[in-house]
């Protein structure tokens, strides 16, 4: 059985976080310089969101609801990406 990684294949993140928003959670984790690729969801349906989100490198952007192969799909692209890397 092979072992977990030891870091993120990627993280999920919701745009409205407690104390945080997912997007300042994203620039955070971007500006630290050892960010896992990130998926960003909201149901808030605001363009600035997306913008600022793919202007963060984001990985992925959902508005909800979306589905969820489209999410597993996006997923796998990084799976396949972090294995050719």
């Amino acid at each position: 059985m092979n072992a977990p990684p030891a870091t993120p294949l990627c993280v999920i993140v919701d745009v409205q976080l407690p104390g945080i928003s997912g997007i300042e959670l994203q620039q955070r984790l971007r500006d630290a310089g050892h960010a896992p690729p990130i998926i960003v969801t909201t149901g808030t349906r605001e363009g600035i969101i997306r913008t600022r989100a793919e202007q963060n490198g984001c990985a992925g952007f959902f508005w909800k609801p979306f589905e969820g192969s489209a999410l597993l799909s996006t997923i796998a692209a990084i799976a396949d990406d972090t294995q050719a890397s």
